[in-house]
């Protein structure tokens, strides 16, 4: 039996109303949302080995599962800029943010022989790369898990960034803020000089 879509909404996409997969449309703004301050890395906690339990997603929504405060760049940013955040391998997109709207998601296949000067923006795209708040998390984490997606930036209807979804390598559950905090304080620890000798 196919995996279940996530349910389509009632408006059709439009310039600032890109479609969504499964045809979803975000009827609402997720209170608290937004942007907010960046965090270090928009990338998946750490590497799970083996067969970690499924986390249960059964009634949950994808403002549920969604980081909240991806790291942004702005329209001004070049594709030398972005490949240069994508080579650490835990990150897999480029968010792209002209105030509090999103603009392009680039991912590593869009910069292939781009000029380095060239505005990363227009490289990226949002089809197929947005989803909104309110579509069922455990149909997309099916759905992105098939297709081997593993981020879907999340935004409101009229096209505002309000957070990320990250699928974690396993494709069983997605990253939390608190997996993104804890890879941010690991990386500071590993980098910083061991001052007790």
């Amino acid at each position: 039996m196919a995996d279940p879509q996530p349910p389509a909404g009632p408006e059709a996409p439009g310039p600032n109303r890109p479609a969504f997969p499964g045809g979803d449309v975000a009827p609402q703004t997720v209170r608290g949302g937004g942007t907010g301050t960046p965090t270090d890395t928009d990338a998946v906690g750490r590497p799970c080995s083996g067969a970690a339990p499924i986390r249960d997603t059964s009634g949950r929504t994808v403002a549920d599962g969604m980081i909240r405060a991806p790291k942004v760049c702005g329209p001004e940013s070049t594709v030398a800029q972005a490949r240069d955040i994508l080579r650490n391998d835990h990150v897999h997109a480029v968010l792209i943010t002209e105030g509090a709207d999103l603009v392009s998601v680039v991912e590593r296949p869009d910069l292939d022989t781009r000029p380095a000067n060239l505005p990363a923006r227009l490289t990226g795209r949002l089809d197929g790369r947005v989803i909104g708040p309110d579509a069922d998390l455990e149909a997309v984490r099916r759905s992105m898990r098939n297709t081997g997606r593993r981020r879907l930036a999340v935004i409101d209807e009229h096209g505002r960034l309000l957070g990320l979804l990250c699928l974690k390598r396993t494709g069983r559950g997605f990253c939390s803020d608190t997996d993104v905090r804890a890879r941010a304080d690991e990386r500071r620890t590993t980098t910083t000089p061991n001052t007790d000798e």
